[in-house]
């Protein structure tokens, strides 16, 4: 019986390829296992967005409605205190230019209440956290009256009384946070009569995320 012999050359050359065929191999399964890295980030990633997502709040507007009884009492921006009797009800004063309005957290989260704005006739202004009266920190299905007085002495915020008394024209802001401060969001509540009413109320709703 012939046997064939294999040379050492052959043998060398055998085992170069099979070093040169792992290299491969190992390159292969390196990238293998960077793209389910990757895979495995972007799904760690959507599940996290989505969990933010249920915990994010979410501010309306609170449909005027009597009570039973008397409610808890809150600040009015002129600093006087008074009792909640009409849940909802958008109050005002047009001499000392002040404006209440109820905001109802139905989000999953906290809601950090950061700044105020008013704007009528073309011009608006802004009031800070330490400017503004309202529980500023507002549970999940929790209720805030939040409130905003102009200053007296600027010229440009006389037509208040006027714009108050009108059917329409004022907007009324409230930008805040989750409780982790990286969500930021803006609700606007357009002002005016209630139709076929004298009564204040809330005729429009415009919800915005922040930068």
């Amino acid at each position: 019986m012939d046997v064939a012999l294999i040379s050492n050359n052959t043998l060398d050359q055998i085992g170069d390829i099979g070093k040169g065929l792992s290299g491969y191999v190992a390159v292969a399964v390196a990238i293998i296992a960077l793209f389910a890295a990757k895979a495995s980030s972007r799904s760690a990633k959507a599940a996290e967005r989505q969990v933010e997502a249920q915990m994010r709040p979410f501010l309306v507007d609170f449909p005027q409605q009597g009570l039973k009884k008397a409610g808890e009492e809150y600040q009015l921006p002129n600093g006087k205190w008074e009792q909640r009797e009409i849940e909802g009800q958008i109050k005002g004063s047009e001499e000392e230019r002040w404006i209440t309005v109820y905001f109802r957290n139905v989000g999953q989260g906290v809601a950090l209440l950061e700044e105020v704005t008013i704007c009528f006739d073309n011009c608006s202004w802004s009031f800070g956290r330490d400017d503004f009266t309202a529980k500023k920190a507002v549970p999940a299905g929790d209720t805030t009256v939040v409130g905003a007085m102009l200053d007296k002495d600027d010229q440009h915020a006389d037509k208040f009384a006027e714009i108050f008394k009108s059917s329409k024209g004022l907007s009324f802001s409230v930008t805040y946070t989750d409780f982790a401060g990286e969500q930021r969001s803006r609700v606007t509540a357009d002002i005016g009569n209630k139709k076929g009413t004298n009564a204040k109320g809330v005729l429009g709703l415009k919800h915005e995320n922040v930068e």
